[in-house]
């Protein structure tokens, strides 16, 4: 039986920022904007130089007047009103939130896993959120979105959900409902990727496990499963995540909708361009990781496609992609222009450790 998601249902919000000074205050000014719930946000801070947390700060205050971007799909929304009541603590301090949202200067960068368990331990601490947000700090909400998922997850137990996640840039056209695994290879495929945003959401158990940019997750899954797994630094956390739900369902949640940038701050991949080295490291690196923990037969056809995408790259003339693709297939040291862009060496030991 379905049952109705109560009035001002509580979500908690992890938002994971590391140079998302361009984009956090838009985040957070559409979050606190939703409706038909109340939130308690988390915003953790992997170390940014460029100030990422102060600019969350300064939104939060009114310090700095918000004004959406000229491009924003979400034009004509208003934006929650300023100042919100927050504060800010050491990433040290587990206990409940005591405010609407809650501010964290991690000190390193960590790694995507790290800084989204810090916030999921805070909001663990309190009783009453059920429902575990993980937001991308480049992603736009509009305003029912929250109340979608919490509608969503009224339906009964599950372990993770998924929603649209729709180009920030291109908004009639879909990023992704979600992706499912090819056993084959390992290989992680966005479902509806590049569709008009008129298609129909997708059927029941096509999508098998969210996008890290957008993910609902219970507390029945955070007792079941645990964290996210740290180890991975970068990609393939989500699957990970996916394959540890313990018979807890995955679900889509329809209408919570979620526009997004995507790829840029990392150098992700698309049809029109190749990823960078340091995406291409990281992805492969975790492929091997991950196919090896739940796919092991499928580690020998894992290496042979990796090698084909190598070879694919270096026919087109990008060295630097297949070394990164290699080295990250076979676990070796990562190239020196990736290592370079980690000059700390605490943050090297958990980028490019061995796994645990």
């Amino acid at each position: 039986m379905t049952r109705s998601p109560r009035l001002g249902q509580r979500l908690g919000v992890v938002v994971l920022t590391f140079r998302a000074a361009d984009v956090i205050a838009e985040c957070l000014a559409s979050l606190f904007a939703s409706t038909g719930v109340e939130l308690s946000v988390v915003v953790v801070d992997n170390d940014s130089p460029d100030g990422s947390l102060a600019a969350a700060r300064d939104w939060a205050s009114g310090a700095v007047p918000f004004v959406r971007p000229a491009n924003s799909p979400l034009s004509g929304i208003a934006a929650a009103p300023v100042p919100i009541a927050f504060e800010e603590r050491a990433a040290g301090d587990f206990s409940a939130p005591r405010a609407p949202l809650t501010l964290i200067q991690s000190g390193i960068n960590g790694g995507f896993a790290r800084g989204i368990n810090l916030g999921l331990k805070i909001l663990q601490a309190d009783p009453g959120i059920e429902l575990f947000w993980i937001l991308n700090p480049d992603a736009a909400p509009p305003p029912e979105a929250a109340a979608k998922l919490a509608e969503c997850a009224a339906q009964g137990p599950f372990g993770l959900i998924a929603s649209r996640l729709r180009f920030y840039e291109e908004p009639d056209r879909i990023q992704n409902d979600g992706l499912r695994l090819d056993r084959r290879f390992g290989v992680c495929h966005a479902v509806s990727m590049g569709q008009p945003a008129t298609t129909p959401y997708p059927a029941a158990g096509a999508v098998e496990f969210p996008s890290g940019a957008s993910m609902l997750a219970s507390r029945a899954m955070l007792e079941q499963a645990g964290l996210l797994h740290e180890d991975y630094f970068l990609y393939y956390e989500e699957a990970d995540w996916g394959a540890r739900t313990g018979g807890l369902p995955v679900r889509f949640a329809a209408g919570a909708e979620v526009y997004h940038h995507g790829g840029t701050a990392i150098g992700t991949g698309s049809v029109h361009r190749a990823p960078s080295p340091l995406s291409a490291y990281f992805n492969y690196r975790n492929r091997a990781r991950f196919v090896a923990k739940f796919l092991p037969r499928s580690l020998p056809a894992m290496r042979l496609h990796a090698c084909a995408k190598a070879a694919q790259m270096l026919l087109k003339g990008h060295l630097p992609q297949a070394h990164a693709i290699l080295a990250g297939t076979f676990d070796l040291a990562p190239p020196a222009a990736v290592r370079a862009i980690f000059p700390d060496p605490a943050v090297q030991a958990l980028a490019f450790g061995k796994r645990a």
